[in-house]
């Protein structure tokens, strides 16, 4: 369902990192909504194409296929944006994946596997893009973090402790950009029933339970993970969020007229989650909150 219009989205060129599904595919249909002129990069290239042909034939959209893990590939999909789309002025800075793992399965280079896919990648996108938003006169980094560090949850330490650092980065970002006008913001989402974080739940007795997904050896042991009734309980749920209502507030932080808006790391209160009413009047408060 198409929300509100932003005139000052029409005709950006927006760059969103893993928008072939989940989140990042809600994010990508609603630039497209606004007239905006997209590019995505992702891994799964099933599920872009699957994207692409869903999409209005009027759209501008640009996909690039690429492992952000690999720095050369991003700065190349990147480039290829640009010369499909034009100077780039907003990045929405996506991808991740949540793997589950315990401590003491943790290797070296596991480590810098989780770190490159979760939190490396979102530098050098905008390290790629900072000097198009600097010869425009301004633009707008998001950079998705995760509610996960600030709620301590467990079994996936690499995980957290990237998507902590999201603060940090983001913080430093908005410090040295903020002279060219260029804001830089993070959000820090709950738990998204996106289709692989549905693939988690397997309900059982009608109730369901959470489990990891498949994982070599004794990653995957008994009990790690919370029923699914106890997580929404600790985060003082009735139902988990969708995409399509997450992406709104990604796009309070990219508009100009809040252009005040930098170094923030909002996170949706969790006592006003319940109903989409009240999701919807959180997220159209949040812009006025955070100027």
């Amino acid at each position: 369902m198409q929300g509100t219009i932003y005139p000052s989205l029409k005709d950006r060129a927006v760059l969103v990192t893993g928008g072939g599904s989940g989140i990042g595919e809600a994010i990508v249909r609603n630039f497209v909504g606004q007239g905006a002129r997209v590019g995505f990069i992702d891994i799964d290239l099933e599920a872009s194409q699957q994207l692409l042909a869903s999409l209005p034939a009027e759209a501008k959209v640009h996909f690039a296929h690429a492992d952000l893990r690999d720095i050369g590939a991003l700065r190349a999909a990147v480039a290829g944006a640009r010369a499909a789309l034009g100077p780039i002025t907003i990045l929405v800075n996506n991808a991740a994946r949540d793997d589950r793992h315990a401590i003491e399965d943790v290797t070296p280079d596991y480590w810098d596997e989780r770190i490159a896919v979760n939190l490396k990648h979102q530098f050098f996108a905008a390290q790629a893009v900072a000097p198009d938003m600097i010869q425009a006169g301004g633009g707008a980094i998001v950079n998705l973090g995760s509610v996960s560090w600030v709620l301590g949850q467990g079994n996936m330490p690499c995980y957290t402790t990237a998507k902590s650092a999201i603060q940090g980065l983001t913080r430093a970002l908005a410090r040295d950009l903020g002279p060219s006008n260029v804001r830089v913001n993070s959000i820090l989402p709950g738990w998204i029933m996106t289709e692989r974080a549905a693939e988690t739940l397997a309900d059982a007795r009608g109730r369901g339970r959470a489990h990891a997904p498949p994982m070599p050896q004794a990653q995957a042991r008994a009990g790690r993970h919370r029923p699914r009734g106890a997580v929404l309980r600790r985060r003082r749920q009735r139902r988990l969020h969708q995409p399509e209502l997450h992406r709104r507030r990604r796009l309070g932080l990219r508009l100009d007229h809040h252009h005040e808006a930098t170094r923030c790391g909002p996170v949706l209160p969790r006592a006003t989650i319940s109903k989409p009413r009240s999701i919807r009047r959180v997220l159209g408060r949040l812009p006025v909150a955070i100027t």
